[in-house]
């Protein structure tokens, strides 16, 4: 995720194919599927496992937006984690 962010803060006003060719990317430097990023992004950026689709929902929101709620999910994520762990 924090990779994702790092792609979308170098973008000016990023399009539907700017947000998918951006999580592509982070994909591909990650030597994964994109579906191992899109789920963690969908889940992080609404809350939700399932929707509309991934790229429209996440140009919806804009590139701001979804940075601030994918920060917030990453600040979150350690705690969850421990919370499963014990």
């Amino acid at each position: 995720l924090q990779k994702y962010v790092e792609k979308l803060s170098a973008l000016d006003n990023p399009t539907k194919e700017d947000f998918e060719a951006a999580l592509k990317q982070v994909a591909e430097e990650a030597e994964c599927g994109a579906g191992r990023i899109i789920h963690p992004v969908r889940l992080a950026t609404s809350g939700v496992g399932i929707g509309p689709g991934v790229y429209d929902l996440l140009f919806i929101l804009g590139k701001d937006e979804v940075i601030a709620r994918i920060n917030e999910a990453l600040k979150v994520i350690p705690d969850i984690k421990a919370k499963f762990s014990q």
